[in-house]
């Protein structure tokens, strides 16, 4: 999570991306699901699905 974290405040510190506290937080509660959803914690695997779902959970 700490890696997500810093990419997002990376990208907003140079301007790169603008988005809002809620977004950001919205952001890495998506991250987190999908690792414990989808066991990425033990396999490593990405799938259509779980992209598909991820986009779902950070739509404000």
């Amino acid at each position: 999570m700490w890696i997500i974290a810093q990419g997002i405040a990376s990208l907003v510190s140079s301007s790169f991306i603008t988005i809002s506290e809620k977004q950001a937080i919205n952001l890495l509660r998506a991250a987190l699901y999908d690792f414990i959803h989808n066991n990425r914690l033990e396999d490593g695997q990405i799938t259509v699905n779980s992209l598909q779902q991820l986009d779902q959970l950070t739509k404000i």
